[in-house]
């Protein structure tokens, strides 16, 4: 199972994967995967987990025993310069988590927090290189912005290596101990369902090198800049309690978007992100009952950890209100989890507002027929943020 909450509404939808209708040209990662930087003990433990390879992967796995290596190098070489530095280095200012599903509108709230001067994040060259960063930042993103496409696969969003990224793709390389190891593990997805909820779905060596991952990424982060850390990973929806044990005064900003939409985005996302980071065969079946049971999963284990967030530290926020309103939206974040600073980030914000309603997400069919079923399958969520039925509303415009 993803979480120790059992699923509800254990129906099977048996639905056509939603047909995209791009509003750009989509994008290829070419060879830059996931995995170019695994280091040689992590990848030798994926191996060992049984990583799916085909020789039609040929150009992605040929690279990475030689990155394998590199990586490896340069971690030891970095450990050498900054081990004593980072076991002196302290997480004194409380980070902030941005949770909610895949598809839920995490990544433009994590844009606009961290537009905020007073704040930084984890960057897509540190979280594909963790193990090095420090030594290697300064030429390596020179070097490989160039094969790097301008645009991210699964949606139009902007792709460079200075920008946010999900720290759980460090966490993956760093350990082997995550969700995101599903593309190379298509076809045996249930080996992957204890690295969503990773206080209760591993042994306590294992936790303890995943919680000693997180902190020697985040003191990383603190060392080269010396500001609180903004850290979004949908994956870290599961892992509420656990990251409050490991920091107590930790402000959390959870996301929800229509669940319907939510669904045939993240039908769409997972596919891309597998076709672009596989070594063996892509799967070929429908995603949408797998995608379902991780969505249950992620909304009743948030729902059960959110009461353990003290008062004041957890705010909701509606990623259609946000996509409306993004200054108003994030006055009302700031205010409730009393943080200063909005001014500044007012200031930095108000130029770009034009272009964040340029944005153009992609577009899918709507089948009515599909569309009432799934309302049926997660009429908890379609409830609990005060969604209409989309079948209805779909009517309702064709009326």
């Amino acid at each position: 199972m993803v979480a120790t909450i059992p699923v509800r509404h254990a129906m099977s939808v048996q639905s056509p994967t939603p047909k995209v209708e791009s509003t750009a040209k989509q994008s290829s990662q070419g060879l830059i995967t996931l995995w170019l930087g695994l280091t040689m003990s992590t990848m030798g433990r994926v191996w060992k987990m049984g990583a799916e390879v085909h020789p039609s992967r040929w150009s992605r796995l040929a690279i990475l025993p030689g990155m394998a290596l590199y990586n490896s190098t340069m971690a030891m070489i970095e450990n050498l310069r900054f081990r004593k530095t980072l076991e002196q280095t302290q997480i004194d200012q409380p980070p902030v988590f941005v949770l909610g599903h895949w598809r839920s509108g995490s990544t433009l709230l994590h844009n606009l927090l961290t537009s905020d001067p007073q704040f930084t994040y984890v960057n897509m060259y540190q979280t594909m290189f963790p193990s090095h960063f420090l030594t290697t930042e300064r030429y390596g993103s020179v070097l490989g912005s160039p094969f790097l496409p301008k645009t991210r696969p699964m949606d139009n969003m902007e792709c460079r290596f200075d920008l946010p990224q999900e720290d759980e793709f460090a966490l993956c390389v760093m350990t082997g101990y995550s969700p995101y190891l599903l593309p190379i593990f298509q076809h045996q997805p249930r080996k992957i369902d204890r690295f969503f909820n990773v206080e209760e779905g591993l042994n306590p060596q294992e936790l303890q090198e995943w919680k000693d991952a997180l902190m020697l990424l985040m003191k990383k982060v603190t060392l080269k800049t010396g500001k609180p850390i903004v850290l979004k990973s949908p994956s870290h929806t599961f892992r509420t309690k656990l990251l409050l044990e490991m920091f107590p005064n930790a402000k959390f900003v959870y996301i929800y978007r229509n669940p319907y939409a939510v669904l045939k985005s993240s039908v769409h996302f997972r596919k891309t992100i597998f076709e672009e980071n596989a070594l063996g065969k892509s799967q070929s079946e429908d995603m949408t009952e797998e995608v379902l049971q991780i969505y249950e999963n992620c909304f009743y284990t948030y729902e059960r950890d959110r009461q353990l967030v003290p008062a004041g530290n957890l705010h909701e926020i509606c990623f259609e209100s946000l996509e409306a309103d993004p200054l108003g939206e994030m006055q009302k974040l700031y205010a409730g989890l009393n943080m200063p600073g909005f001014e500044g980030l007012k200031t930095v914000l108000e130029p770009q507002v034009d272009s964040l309603r340029r944005y153009k997400k992609n577009k899918f069919t709507d089948d009515p027929v599909v569309m009432e079923r799934l309302y049926n399958r997660l009429k908890f969520a379609f409830d609990r943020y005060g969604y209409a039925p989309p079948h209805l509303d779909a009517e309702t415009a064709a009326a």
